[in-house]
């Protein structure tokens, strides 16, 4: 793995075991001990494990799908927090680049985030799961992150799972899958 300047990774792209957790399989992880043991299993056959920084913001609370920032309800931290930010911490899953949102408040220049080009296959599935609507924002950096980073997308979100392997076949599974199939 490359570490460039900053706080992100570029994942060995040579390692065919590469995989973004959404923050939904990382609720179903943190709570569960024997998923997490083979997890442990699998990192030492070679598995990484990244998120991006929306998956970042979504443990912590902020709100990035509302976007009401005054309602104090939408700033709500999961009940799970603190299980997820020790799982990170234990699989050492580590962060990788997405692309910005633009959003007041939500683009961060310190690497972390980067522009999405005008076209191509990325594009269009970004477009696709985004799908002009704002609820949908993170599902789709989180999967443009995944494609671009050559990782494999872990999602229990059928619909976002769907849109993934709609543009590119085999880049997306469910957690169940993922076990399943995991050698």
């Amino acid at each position: 793995m490359n570490e460039n300047e900053n706080r992100c990774v570029i994942p060995n792209k040579d390692n065919l075991d590469n995989y973004v957790l959404d923050t939904n399989v990382l609720e179903v992880l943190a709570k569960d001990v024997e998923l997490i043991k083979h997890c442990t299993y699998f990192i030492k056959k070679g598995h990484c494990y990244y998120i991006t920084d929306v998956q970042g913001r979504e443990i912590v609370g902020v709100p990035d799908r509302t976007g009401d920032y005054r309602n104090n309800e939408a700033w709500r931290r999961p009940e799970s927090a603190d299980a997820m930010l020790s799982l990170i911490e234990l699989l050492d899953i580590r962060s990788i680049s997405c692309i910005a949102s633009f959003r007041w408040n939500f683009t961060i220049l310190d690497g972390s985030m980067r522009e999405l080009e005008n076209t191509g296959m990325r594009v269009k599935m970004f477009e696709s799961i985004h799908n002009l609507n704002k609820r949908y924002i993170s599902d789709a950096q989180i999967a443009e992150a995944a494609i671009y980073h050559d990782c494999l997308l872990l999602t229990n979100d059928r619909r976002l799972q769907k849109k993934v392997t709609d543009f590119f076949p085999g880049r997306a599974f469910s957690l169940v899958d993922y076990f399943n199939t995991a050698n």
